[in-house]
């Protein structure tokens, strides 16, 4: 990024990276930060992340961990639909971890009920 800020006529406003928490950016994320870059968060859920203590995994959303834990905040805080699944409050997290990250969340979905 350093090489295009040093050779470019217009600075770019934002970058599209992939961030979530098995790839959080911390370093390039900062550096955006201080030259007025918006960190784009490409792919928020960790879909096509696989963990490679477990081959099955498909995404960090996919963790049964963070699903148990999101849903556990959402009943800390009242707010428990009981028809919620552990996967959705999981996604509900990780679009907020990297919302308060100061990122841009850019997902998508191949189901237009989910959209």
């Amino acid at each position: 990024i350093q090489t295009i800020l040093d050779s470019c006529k217009i600075k770019p406003d934002a970058l599209q990276v992939e961030v979530h928490p098995s790839l959080p950016q911390a370093e390039l994320r900062s550096f955006c930060k201080a030259n007025g870059i918006a960190v784009m968060a490409y792919c928020p859920l960790g879909i096509g992340y696989s963990d490679p203590s477990n081959p099955t995994t498909t995404g960090v959303v996919h963790n049964k961990d963070l699903q148990e834990l999101a849903l556990a905040a959402e009943k800390a805080t009242g707010s428990v639909d009981p028809k919620r699944t552990g996967l959705a409050a999981a996604a509900d997290l990780l679009l907020r971890w990297s919302s308060q990250l100061g990122c841009v969340c850019l997902s998508k979905s191949g189901n237009p009920v989910r959209i």
